[in-house]
């Protein structure tokens, strides 16, 4: 269950700001924050992408890019270990989202080699699962 309030308190700060709350926005996403040094794997990655999308908020880029990357680095750590399916995709989906938003501030910096670095790192998020093949039993 604190997974989902975790994900409400993030969805809640990012309408906030689409709306123009930004201190309400800030609050949400600073509250959800505080959950990247504890708990599972799958709120800590979660965690980490509020901290990069407050950060954002307030125009700390090289913050923003530094918490996008340790949630990428957490979720490859500790992701990989996970035991059900759905837990690991929940996992590669977060990454996947802060790979998409250090994509969009490594081309708002104009820098080539930081941009190709989170192409590479958005790639690599299709990637994490095999694709899946049906049985070889003929009766499945």
């Amino acid at each position: 269950m604190r997974d989902l309030g975790l994900h409400a308190r993030i969805l809640c700060g990012r309408t906030a700001l689409r709306l123009g709350d930004i201190a309400g926005g800030a609050a949400d996403l600073a509250k959800a924050a505080e959950a990247r040094r504890a708990g599972s794997v799958y709120l800590r990655v979660q965690a980490w992408l509020a901290t990069a999308l407050l950060r954002q908020e307030q125009g700390n880029r090289p913050g923003a890019v530094s918490a996008a990357r340790t949630g990428i680095a957490t979720a490859d750590r500790y992701g990989a270990a996970l035991g059900a399916l759905e837990a690991r995709a929940g996992v590669s989906a977060h990454a996947a989202e802060l790979a998409t938003l250090g994509l969009r501030l490594a081309l708002d910096g104009s820098r080539a080699r930081a941009i190709f670095e989170w192409m590479e790192k958005s790639r690599a998020r299709a990637l994490d699962f095999p694709s899946v093949v049906p049985p070889e039993d003929a009766e499945l």
